[in-house]
């Protein structure tokens, strides 16, 4: 049986979860690797060599680590080129040439003001975000961000206003003076690559460039737009170009003709008016994203879902593709995918989906345990720690990613209220984590085995956990709500939720919340049974129980992780609450503060003490109630709230945290509190540091230091450090305020 693996974009490697601490970059040339150096199965990448023919190139870990072909040859790319467009116009924009996105053409291009007057002189509209997402309408009757128009002449358009008028260089002069010195150069590009790929009097514009060049630009936005110790491009605009495809709602050209400016030049097609393909739900700033067709089938289904690629000629006969989940990149040109068929696009897998099958499978991540298959970047239990969570298949320095997460809790009703908004603000804020009931068992109104509510609905949530899970935030998944209980017909509708779902990397399911109140603990047990029967990806279950920190379902395998009521007060009480809680269930429940009375309400030194003070007492999530909804109270503090939990978020992640217990008998000078491995590695935190920090029993050695300000966010680090056994103090460096966190790792 093939194994369909969907990994999400996670953006989870953008959240600093799938990249290695020191990322490796080419130089002049490539450092290789073998493919069983870097854990791929070589039989595999020779099929997929087979199945593209051409020339092309690999790359895992920043290593070159298979070819085939000349891939050192320079070569026009055709439409592969479109993404270079949007990253200098996202650059302009970040260098203050473009005042942004939004500015019309036509203060560029004056024509545009006079064409059109029948349709309303319609092109005085289009913007430079309508042209790199190919909304403009140029050449067709729709108006502006009306029809989406794969049209090279709209291009050809984009790209002289551009580089023309915007950057204000020539087709002489834009390689020396634009794409040289801001890209291909800081790149250290070998083969000579070009803007002219046919040269000035042949559709200028057009991008000459090899294989293993064109893996550097891939590589550069797999690093969020980082390029050895520069940003090339900020992270903002990279997550704003790979984000954001275009919605389903928004149809393709009629194709019925408008004027266009006189001697308006094409970048490739003679066909005026010009309408080349659809967006599938996939088209990004230019790029192409592994989005929902309106078949509600991903794009490319058996790729990893976090893919983007840059992508020419029939089917992407020219093009490269980024794998965060896996940290490959892989550029390929002359290719035979133009050969392959792909009639009918709603039902039929694009061509190139049969390699990125083949790159999962190379590299060997099915779980042959019960037939499970958890994608790689998935969240799952720690197999060596079952209070904990990894990223599956994801290492870094050698270990197993760890999983914190530290966000809202809320909305609870983001499917049936404001979820526009909701979803808007989550993402605005930066968000990390969300909290959603389904109330299945009014379904909202509904009924939940009813074939056409519930398919209506799940088409609707999927659109929206597609865009949660894009932006990096963890859903937190409730069948149930207070009081609801079982329906006769809720195993249908737990079956076809799960199984519509489970592909989702950044999700735990939960069976419902504060579950006593409608269900009893057969029932609860059976409603996570069925999840899990259903659900082939092994997702991390949970249950949400009435305060207490006495654990219903200890022992009970149906669970795994335990979600909290408290109703502490202070700093103190969430650590008391969160500490008695892990001792309950012997360290062996994932724990989730996931509701504690007036958490959000606090000031923001208050939320961001409690946050660490459960997470110092084991908890691997907390989430903070009443934060996450376009109803909640104004606080203008929310923004620093939010960027709070993303500090802590990243700073438990870039440690090995999984493999510590709390504590408190190491607590030494003005520590508050200490998560341990002992004998290899400590986290040491102050909410108001008096002194200096320490440990005690320290076993001699030599460690590795991270500072942490859990209030700005800085680090300082300091290397191989000899320390002698024995209880010892630490002198914070200059820079980190007294509210702060020490890792301490023992090599």
């Amino acid at each position: 049986m093939r194994i369909v693996y969907q990994l999400t974009l996670l953006w989870i490697s953008w959240q600093g979860c799938l990249q290695a601490a020191d990322p490796v970059f080419p130089g002049a040339t490539w450092e290789t690797r073998t493919p069983a150096q870097v854990q791929l199965d070589a039989g595999k990448l020779d099929r997929i060599r087979d199945y593209l023919g051409g020339r092309g190139i690999i790359v895992r870990h920043g290593y070159q680590v298979y070819t085939w072909g000349d891939y050192a040859r320079a070569g026009d790319i055709a439409s592969a080129a479109k993404p270079f467009y949007a990253h200098f116009l996202l650059k302009a924009v970040e260098d203050g040439k473009l005042a942004g996105v939004d500015v019309k053409l036509a203060d560029y291009e004056p024509g545009l003001n006079h064409l059109n007057a029948s349709l309303g002189y319609k092109d005085r509209h289009i913007t430079f975000r309508h042209c790199a997402n190919q909304l403009s309408a140029y050449g067709v009757s729709e108006k502006p961000g009306e029809a989406f128009d794969y049209n090279d002449w709209q291009m050809a358009l984009f790209w002289d206003t551009l580089f023309l008028k915007v950057y204000r260089t020539s087709y002489e002069s834009v390689d020396s003076q634009v794409f040289g010195p801001l890209l291909t150069s800081p790149l250290q590009c070998q083969d000579a690559p070009s803007m002219m790929a046919f040269g000035l009097e042949d559709r200028p514009g057009r991008i000459r460039i090899s294989p293993r060049d064109f893996c550097r630009f891939g590589l550069l936005y797999l690093h969020r737009g980082r390029w050895k110790e520069r940003q090339l491009i900020g992270p903002t605009h990279v997550a704003l170009a790979l984000q954001n495809p275009i919605a389903l709602s928004v149809p393709r050209t009629t194709g019925a003709p408008a004027e266009v400016l006189s001697g308006q030049r094409s970048h490739g097609s003679l066909q005026l008016p010009d309408n080349q393909t659809d967006h599938f739900g996939s088209y990004s700033w230019l790029w192409w994203v592994n989005g929902i067709r309106a078949s509600g089938q991903r794009f490319w289904p058996d790729a990893p879902t976090d893919v983007f690629a840059c992508l020419g000629h029939k089917h992407g006969k020219r093009g490269m593709a980024v794998v965060p989940g896996l940290d490959l990149v892989m550029s390929w040109n002359d290719s035979e995918l133009d050969t392959k068929s792909w009639g009918n696009q709603e039902t039929e897998s694009h061509p190139l989906n049969a390699v990125f099958r083949l790159l999962v499978e190379a590299n060997g991540t099915t779980d042959p345990v019960a037939g499970a298959a958890p994608s790689v970047g998935q969240i799952v239990v720690d197999p060596r720690n079952p209070a904990r969570m990894v990223y599956h298949g994801v290492l870094e320095n050698g270990r197993p990613k760890p999983v914190f997460i530290c966000g809202p809790g809320d909305p609870e009703d983001f499917f049936y209220h404001n979820m526009a908004e909701n979803l808007r603000l989550l993402k605005s804020r930066g968000a990390r984590s969300t909290y959603i009931t389904a109330y299945l068992q009014d379904f909202g109104g509904g009924h939940p085995g009813s074939g056409g509510d519930l398919d209506a609905r799940l088409d609707e949530w999927e659109a929206a956990l597609n865009e949660l899970e894009q932006a990096g935030i963890v859903t937190v998944f409730f069948f149930f709500d207070d009081e609801q209980r079982l329906p006769p017909d809720w195993e249908g509708a737990v079956d076809r939720i799960v199984r519509r779902f489970k592909h989702h990397k950044l999700l735990i399911w939960s069976v419902a919340e504060e579950y006593s109140e409608g269900l009893s603990k057969a029932e609860a047990r059976a409603v996570a049974n069925r999840i899990r029967a259903a659900d082939d990806r092994r997702h991390v279950v949970g249950i949400h129980q009435l305060t207490g920190s006495r654990f219903d379902f200890n022992g009970d395998s149906a669970f795994q992780m335990f979600l909290l009521q408290s109703g502490a007060t202070s700093a103190q009480e969430v650590y008391r609450d969160t500490l008695a809680t892990w001792n309950n269930t012997a360290g062996r429940t994932i724990l989730n503060t996931a509701e504690i009375a007036g958490h959000s309400r606090q000031d923001r030194s208050r939320v961001r003490h409690w946050n660490w003070a459960a997470a110092m007492a084991g908890a691997s999530m907390v989430q903070v109630l009443e934060m996450g909804r376009a109803g909640d109270p104004a606080d203008r503090n929310l923004p620093e709230k939010y960027a709070d939990c993303a500090r802590l978020m990243d700073f438990m992640q870039g440690t090995d945290f999984n493999t510590m217990t709390p504590q408190s008998s190491l607590q030494y000078g003005g520590t508050q509190y200490v998560l341990a491995h002992s004998g290899g590695s400590y986290i040491a935190y102050s909410s108001a540091l008096v002194g200096e920090l320490g440990l005690k029993d320290l076993p001699a050695g030599i460690y590795d230091l991270k500072w942490f300000d859990a209030v700005t966010g800085k680090t300082v680090n300091q290397k191989a450090v000899g320390i002698s056994a024995g209880d010892r103090l630490f002198s914070r460096p200059k820079g980190i305020g007294s509210e702060l966190a020490l890792w301490l790792r023992k090599r």
